[in-house]
């Protein structure tokens, strides 16, 4: 680095350009003017920069969550997994043989996998059906 007054620096011996604060050593570089504006330090903010309007809340441009949006979003969501269910479906036809106590079945190794994850969904929502049944009794129990 080099001194105000252009002397070498220690480090690399070549002499260094004098550069006022102001300037910022590339030639032809300037700031936009956005930029000039603002103060070079940082704890030197404008006033505009860092307070909030009068009602306490920013400013938002965004638009407000409804509920057909939301619908909108799971049909999306729900369209994405049915295509991403199909492909797996897809690309497990090999047919297996199924065997559930006594019965047993061929079907394609994906169909039986989804029929599993299935009956795996429908037993704990029955287990969470009865805990909130119960959790509602316990409530009522509670307000008389």
């Amino acid at each position: 680095m080099a001194s105000k007054s252009g002397e070498p620096s220690k480090d690399h011996g070549t002499p260094q350009p004098d550069l006022d604060d102001t300037q910022s050593g590339y030639e032809g570089w300037s700031e936009p003017e956005e930029m000039a504006d603002l103060p070079q330090s940082g704890s030197e903010l404008p006033v505009s920069a860092t307070s909030t309007p009068p009602h306490g809340k920013a400013h938002s441009t965004a638009l407000p969550h409804t509920r057909a949006g939301a619908w909108w979003s799971a049909l999306i969501i729900g369209a994405l997994l049915l295509i991403l269910l199909l492909v797996f479906i897809l690309q497990n036809l090999a047919s297996t043989t199924i065997f559930v106590l006594f019965w047993e079945w061929d079907m394609p190794l994906g169909v039986a996998l989804l029929g599993a994850a299935i009956l795996g969904i429908l037993i704990a929502a029955c287990i969470g059906g009865v805990r909130i049944l119960q959790l509602r009794r316990t409530a009522r129990k509670g307000l008389r």
